[in-house]
């Protein structure tokens, strides 16, 4: 158990000061963000080329607004300031005289192009402010929803082992894991499996794995640690990541909360974390 504990300790490696790991933005994102920016860019420039010479609108540059709140709604407010800028820019080549340039000769056309960014910025902000409210309290609502069933599952069963077991099977469904288990024992190295939602299969090997620690702040962190292999214990699979969560009460270990999650998703999000 020492040893165990040792290595552990041992092989951390320090964290964000947040403690918390959140979706990346990884190439197929930020390419599928830029498409769309581009995209609703180029079909607002064509519905204001339409409204200033077919309709004789004098500026039709608020035209662009609507794309920026659904790119704010949708992805937040970094790419949402993008399309404002881009927004900005495209205006002023295409419909500023003289045209075909970035020069303005107006005073009061740079008063309007400036006033058009300023004001697409700020909307662009507030909404995706709004969109991320939403999407917390939906995540809330349905956190609560899910610990509330945990409840009922532990007041319903029987034994502690069938109170598990139904613990287990509901964090499956609920977040993206690929596999759950629970060990009961007082260090890694003595868990007896009492739960496991893949049923007849061995548990992995110890080794690098994430583990979930409470940091001064009170924020959840996973922390990447490697512990010491049980003799006889089955390798680790290579595409899947390894979680782990202790089970203390009083002071005492009472063993392991633990799951597989492929790699080639993204992490844990701070609900998943949470659960």
């Amino acid at each position: 158990m020492r040893r165990a504990e040792a290595d552990e300790a041992a092989s951390r490696v320090p964290r964000a000061p947040s403690g918390r790991v959140r979706p990346r933005w990884g190439p197929r994102r930020a390419v599928s963000s830029l498409l769309l920016i581009g995209a609703l860019v180029t079909v607002t420039s064509v519905a204001v080329a339409a409204l200033e010479a077919w309709v004789g609108v004098a500026d039709a540059s608020a035209a662009y607004i609507p794309a920026v709140v659904l790119v704010a709604a949708s992805l937040g407010t970094i790419p949402a300031v993008a399309t404002s800028v881009a927004s900005f820019l495209v205006y002023d080549f295409f419909f500023v005289a003289p045209t075909m340039t970035f020069t303005v000769e107006a005073p009061t056309e740079w008063l309007s192009l400036l006033l058009f960014l300023l004001v697409a910025v700020v909307v662009g902000r507030l909404t995706a402010l709004l969109a991320d409210r939403e999407r917390e309290a939906t995540q809330r609502a349905r956190e609560a929803g899910v610990l509330f069933g945990i409840g009922q599952d532990l007041a319903g069963a029987a034994t502690v082992t069938e109170g598990i077991t139904r613990v287990v099977g509901r964090l499956l469904a609920e977040t993206r894991m690929s596999r759950v288990w629970c060990g009961l024992g007082p260090s890694v190295l003595d868990e007896r499996t009492v739960a496991d939602t893949a049923r007849g299969s061995r548990r992995p090997a110890l080794g690098a794995r994430f583990v979930l620690q409470r940091e001064a702040g009170g924020s959840l962190a996973w922390v990447r640690v490697r512990e010491t292999a049980a003799p006889g214990a089955p390798p680790p699979r290579s595409d899947d990541a390894l979680f782990r969560v202790p089970l203390v009460s009083g002071g005492v270990t009472l063993g392991s909360l633990r799951a597989a999650r492929p790699r080639t998703i993204d992490p844990p999000t701070d609900e998943t974390t949470r659960l």
